[in-house]
C-alpha cells in the first residue's frame, strides 16, 4: 500500500526539525541548515 503523499512530507518534515535541533556532525541536513538559507535554497532550488 503506498503512503499518502501528505505523510511523506510530514515524515520529512519531522526529520529536518529534528536534524535542526540535534545537530550532529556527520548529518548533511545539519551542515546544509549550519550554511544558512542561501546554501540550502541553491541546493534545492
Amino acid at each position: 500500500m503506498e503512503q499518502p503523499k501528505d505523510d511523506i512530507i510530514a515524515a520529512v518534515y519531522r526529520v529536518i526539525q529534528e536534524r535542526k535541533a540535534n545537530p550532529s556532525e556527520s548529518s548533511y541536513t545539519a551542515s546544509l541548515m549550519a550554511k544558512g538559507v542561501d546554501k540550502i535554497l541553491k541546493k534545492i532550488g
